[in-house]
């Protein structure tokens, strides 16, 4: 049986995008994004919340979207895959997991300022 790698996450951009040209050409944009999720503590039935960030990468023509228009504050919706790299560090074996993003959308239209392009 194949797996399934599918990601789908609703997210604000904690920092501007940052987008970089490889030598073969190819563009890649990565940003970290705040999942924000609030919870009911059930022994003190006090709110609390919780964030979680995940670093997303995109490639080519999206990386060139993200990068024009994921600024810091930016509210999306990204779907994608998991995609774990590997390293090694002082004699011992690193992991990364992020989101290689296949579709982002905004979640909130855009300002009309054209002096804000990119902004939400």
């Amino acid at each position: 049986m194949n797996g399934f790698n599918r990601v789908i996450l609703k997210g604000t951009a904690g920092q501007d995008a940052t987008m970089k040209t490889l030598e073969g050409g190819n563009s890649v944009a990565t940003v970290s994004i705040a999942i924000n999720e609030s919870y009911k503590d059930k022994n003190t039935g006090e709110r609390k919340s919780k964030t979680e960030w995940v670093r997303i990468e995109a490639w080519r023509g999206l990386a060139e979207w993200l990068g024009k228009y994921g600024k810091k504050g930016t509210d999306f919706l990204i779907e994608g895959r998991l995609k774990t790299d590997s390293w090694e560090q002082d004699g011992q074996t690193k992991y990364s997991t992020k989101v290689v993003a296949e579709q982002i959308m905004f979640t909130q239209p855009m300002k009309e300022n054209p002096n804000s392009a990119g902004q939400v």
